[in-house]
C-alpha cells in the first residue's frame, strides 16, 4: 500500500506480493510476488514474478521466471524440483526460485565501460537456486550471473560505488554465514566478514548488509535479533540486540539499515513544508 505523510492509505494492492521493493526515479515500484502455481515434474510449483507498478497503484508490466525458466536455468545446477516425481500430484506447494531481492543498478564507472553493468539494469536475487542475477533493463534478458558453487541460500546484493556487489551468504549447508563483496567483472570475492570461529555467526535465514560511507558494514544476523557494525578489518565496533522477545528468544530482524542525517532532515523538510 501507498500511503501519505500522515499515514492515510493512498492506494492499496491486493497481491501476494513478498520480500523487497525498489522506487525508481518515476515512482515506479518493483516488487517480487508469487507467481502462479503450476504443476512442474509431478509437483506443484511456483514460480515467481517481478511485477512494475506505477505510482498510482496498477500493475503494468511484469517479469515472469516461468516464462524465462530456460534462460535462467543455464546459469544454474538442476534443482531437486527437477527431478520427476512419481505417483500423485501432492497438494504441497514448493518455491522453485524464490526471488527475496530487488534493485535497479546505480550509475557506476564500471556500468559505463560494461553494459552488463550500466545504471537501470535490475540486480535481483533467486535463493533457491543460490543465484544473483543482471537483467538488462530493455530486453529483460540476463545479461550476468554468479553464485552456484560460491553461494548457499543468499539474501540483499546490492552494487556498491565502485562496482561491486556486496551480497549475504547465509551458509544454509555450511552452517556458516558470510558477507562478501564481489569483483562481478572476474568472480573474485575480493573482501569477506565471518564469525570466529566462522559458526559463531549464522543466520539460516533472512538476512542484510549495507556498505556505509566511512567504508565499514552495517550487518544483520536475522535470526538471532542481531546487528553488528564491522569495519574492513572484521573488527566490530557496535553491536544491537534486539531487545523484544517472543516464547524467551529475540524477535527476528529481516532487515536493518542505517539513514544518513541528510536523508532525515529532507523528510522532515517535506513534512512540514519547507
Amino acid at each position: 500500500m501507498k500511503l501519505d505523510r500522515e499515514s492515510n492509505i493512498v492506494w492499496r494492492l491486493r497481491k501476494p506480493v513478498h520480500h523487497d521493493i525498489e522506487v525508481l526515479e518515476d515512482g515506479t515500484l518493483l516488487v517480487p510476488r508469487s507467481g502462479k502455481s503450476r504443476v512442474y515434474k509431478g509437483r506443484r510449483v511456483n514460480f515467481d514474478v517481478l511485477m512494475w507498478v506505477t505510482d498510482d497503484g496498477k500493475v503494468s508490466d511484469r517479469w515472469r521466471t516461468w516464462d524465462h525458466l530456460e534462460e535462467l536455468q543455464a546459469h544454474h545446477q538442476p534443482t531437486q524440483l527437477d527431478e520427476p516425481l512419481d505417483g500423485p500430484v501432492a497438494k504441497k506447494r514448493h518455491d522453485y526460485y524464490h526471488l527475496n531481492t530487488v534493485e535497479v543498478l546505480p550509475d557506476t564507472s564500471l556500468g559505463r565501460e560494461d553494459e552488463r553493468f550500466r545504471a537501470g539494469n535490475i540486480l535481483i536475487c533467486l535463493r533457491n537456486a543460490h543465484l544473483i542475477v543482471i537483467l538488462d533493463r530493455d530486453s529483460r534478458k540476463v545479461t550476468w550471473s554468479w553464485g552456484p558453487g560460491g553461494l548457499e541460500f543468499p539474501h540483499m546484493p546490492t552494487m556498491l560505488p565502485n562496482g561491486n556487489i556486496l551480497v549475504y551468504d547465509n551458509g544454509v549447508w555450511s552452517g556458516r554465514t558470510r558477507i562478501i563483496e564481489l569483483d562481478p567483472v572476474t568472480g573474485h570475492i575480493v573482501w569477506q566478514f565471518q564469525g570466529d570461529p566462522p559458526e559463531s555467526f549464522f543466520s539460516k535465514r533472512r538476512g542484510s548488509n549495507q556498505r556505509l560511507p566511512n567504508g565499514n558494514t552495517l550487518i544483520a544476523e536475522s535470526e538471532k535479533g542481531h546487528v553488528i557494525e564491522v569495519t574492513e578489518q572484521g573488527e566490530i565496533v557496535w553491536e544491537f540486540w534486539n531487545p523484544e522477545l517472543k516464547d524467551n528468544r529475540r524477535k527476528r530482524i529481516y532487515r536493518f539499515m542505517r539513514k544518513s542525517n541528510e536523508e532525515i532532515q529532507t523528510l522532515f523538510r517535506r513534512r512540514s513544508g519547507d
